[in-house]
């Protein structure tokens, strides 16, 4: 893969995104529209080889494909950003955490990931992804902590901090 221009290029169109002198029209613009276009196709393959082998050989667990592997597998499922709802992965997942194949750090990170690409909010409260609100109420927490520990989270802790952005960011004591 080509990970450096596929970071640069998505890096550039996320800033010109928020950042309104960015000429849409020049050729730097155009070359990083390829290029991360390139890398949303690459990812969509890989995503799809990988959901074929989970069907053949199941969760491919480090123990199974080397723990290199595993991390750049695991980044693959983190990033399938077209399985929204978690219809996809989530019983997958789930599957891998009831046989100790996963952590449930790992799964929830992805879970909350998923989720937080499509509604803006998560489930454990687990990925550190901004949020425009920061305040739960007491009842509000008490649900998270029971979520996490129906997965095996136990003990952990969590609160919110602004970021260099100003933006709120949830920060976990694990």
């Amino acid at each position: 893969m080509r990970n450096n221009e596929y970071r640069k290029a998505y890096s550039y169109l996320k800033l010109c995104n928020i950042n309104d002198t960015c000429d849409l029209t020049s050729q730097e613009h155009y070359k990083a529209i390829t290029i991360n276009n390139e890398r949303i196709t690459r990812l969509r393959g890989n995503i799809n080889y990988l959901l074929s082998l989970i069907v053949e050989y199941g969760y491919l667990y480090d123990g199974l494909i080397g723990t290199e592997n595993w991390y750049n597998f695991q980044v693959q499922l983190f990033h399938f950003d077209s399985d929204t709802n978690n219809l996809v992965l989530e019983p997958v997942l789930r599957k891998a955490l009831s046989k100790n194949l996963i952590s449930p750090i790992t799964y929830s990170v992805t879970m909350d990931r998923h989720s937080y690409s499509t509604t803006g909010t998560q489930i454990y409260w687990t990925s550190p992804f901004d949020t425009n609100n920061p305040h739960f109420s007491v009842s509000e927490k008490e649900k998270i902590i029971l979520l996490r520990e129906s997965i095996g989270i136990y003990g952990f802790t969590f609160e919110f901090i602004k970021n260099k952005n100003g933006k709120w960011v949830v920060m976990n004591t694990y």
